[in-house]
């Protein structure tokens, strides 16, 4: 290895991505890392190297070569950027695999996933009894490769048992909040600056006059605010780097990210109300979508499912594991939805 620490970064530009990149760039030994970010266009790649000072590489997560050129050159790979594309993550652990046979160096991997691995099928029925704590390995265990992003963190886990990389999967809950900082700041933004789930519900509500629900509104989902998602990304890469005895890996890294949870019916009934005080809608009570409006609205009755359905969990490892402790609450989460939808509107209006 060279005298400074090869990471490969995946998702430079997104919401999540930025964040995190942020966070290891103000690492206290920041100068001893050497970051490549992976970029599809060149004029964000300019920006990128212009603002940040790190290197990119042009090219998408389809550029299978390149994937494994790159990963095969890091030490660490961060991927924020796609949680359910096999191929992307079977060329990145190629290239790790690569470079441990060729140089004993063994790799680390910090992977993307999510919190809808552990979506249900309530259809907003009911509230969920059920809680899953990442400390819990035998209901890790029990997941199919089915449920969502969960095919790839299986091939992530594989890695680390074939012992030519040391894994993490990150899994974040609905991530809200605005990031500051040079990524995401002034006129021109390189990084996607909000969230999207908002603009999910708040597209169709004005579209037909009223909010809606898929049944009884009554599904709950973890939530955590982007700058303690970023502080987590940060302890893990931290203690992988530094102090690997300290956190797991493989089978065992699987890590929820969440400060709280929220009601679906919590926030239907906030986006409502922000809609009805810009005059977007008439009546802030939500009714319950049909079989045809969730086809019109939604593209399919899989995706209006998920956003009304239980991913309960507790994000017990990183506490325990990094010391990691969330700054922002759920009410603050709710608080924020006004906020969203008004930004949401301006773009109608664009």
């Amino acid at each position: 290895m060279s005298s400074k620490t090869p990471i490969f970064f995946i998702g430079a530009t997104g919401f999540i991505g930025g964040s995190v990149l942020q966070a290891i760039l103000a690492h206290p030994k920041a100068n001893t890392f050497e970051i490549t970010a992976l970029v599809r266009a060149e004029a964000k790649a300019k920006a990128l190297e212009s603002t940040l000072g790190i290197k990119t590489v042009i090219g998408s997560l389809q550029d299978y070569a390149l994937l494994t050129e790159s990963a095969e050159k890091a030490h660490v790979v961060f991927q924020i950027a796609d949680a359910d594309s096999e191929d992307p993550m079977k060329a990145i652990l190629a290239g790790l695999k690569a470079r441990f046979e060729k140089t004993g160096d063994k790799p680390i991997l910090i992977h993307t996933s999510g919190t809808a691995l552990l979506a249900d099928d309530s259809r907003g029925e009911h509230t969920s009894p059920t809680i899953t704590s990442d400390l819990d390995l035998a209901a890790l265990a029990r997941l199919p490769a089915s449920a969502l992003h969960h095919s790839v963190d299986l091939l992530v886990n594989a890695a680390d048992a074939d012992g030519y990389a040391t894994t993490y999967v990150v899994l974040p809950g609905i991530i809200w909040g605005r990031p500051a900082g040079p990524l995401f700041d002034g006129p021109a933004p390189i990084a996607r600056g909000s969230m999207v789930q908002i603009p999910w519900l708040a597209a169709p509500y004005v579209q037909r006059g009223r909010p809606g629900v898929v049944g009884k509104g009554a599904g709950r989902w973890p939530n955590v605010h982007i700058d303690d998602n970023a502080d987590a990304f940060f302890r893990l890469f931290d203690a992988a780097l530094f102090d690997l005895a300290r956190v797991s890996h493989g089978r065992e890294g699987y890590f929820f990210v969440e400060g709280g949870e929220h009601g679906m019916d919590e926030v239907v009934r906030a986006c409502g109300e922000a809609l009805v005080g810009l005059g977007l809608v008439q009546e802030a009570a939500p009714d319950v979508f049909t079989a045809e409006e969730r086809a019109k609205y939604f593209g399919s009755d899989m995706f209006a499912f998920l956003l009304f359905s239980n991913a309960r969990c507790t994000g017990d490892r990183l506490r325990k594991e990094v010391g990691w402790a969330p700054k922002h609450t759920t009410d603050e989460f709710i608080k924020s939805i006004p906020k969203e939808v008004e930004d949401f509107a301006k773009t109608l209006k664009a």
